[in-house]
């Protein structure tokens, strides 16, 4: 597996998400470092107890969003017309296995 950039991984899935949101007319997300954070300790969370695997970087963040998409809960969120800001966080196990989250404000 490529070296994997989570800080910019986690800005490639915020800009899928937004294209996702003008695609209904929908304004874009803020990006909230705060939110991110709290959203990378949840993916530290499912990395130390085993959740999914990818081989890079952009097959991470268009996966990611396809399935967000998807899965009517997430999609739910992400089309929702009341949030302005979003933190989407990513870790990465021992094993390589990659996760993410999204916290919404």
């Amino acid at each position: 597996m490529k070296s994997i950039a989570i800080h910019e991984l986690e800005k490639q899935i915020h800009n899928l998400i937004n294209i996702e949101r003008r695609k209904v007319g929908l304004s874009q997300l803020h990006f909230n470092e705060q939110l991110s954070e709290i959203a990378r300790e949840h993916s530290k969370d499912m990395a130390k107890n085993n959740y999914s695997e990818y081989k890079s970087q952009e097959e991470i963040a268009e996966s990611t969003v396809k399935r967000w998409m998807n899965s009517p809960g997430h999609r739910k969120n992400i089309l929702s017309p009341f949030w302005r800001t979003r933190g989407i966080g990513v870790a990465i196990a021992s094993d390589k296995k990659v996760y993410v989250t999204e916290n919404f404000c």
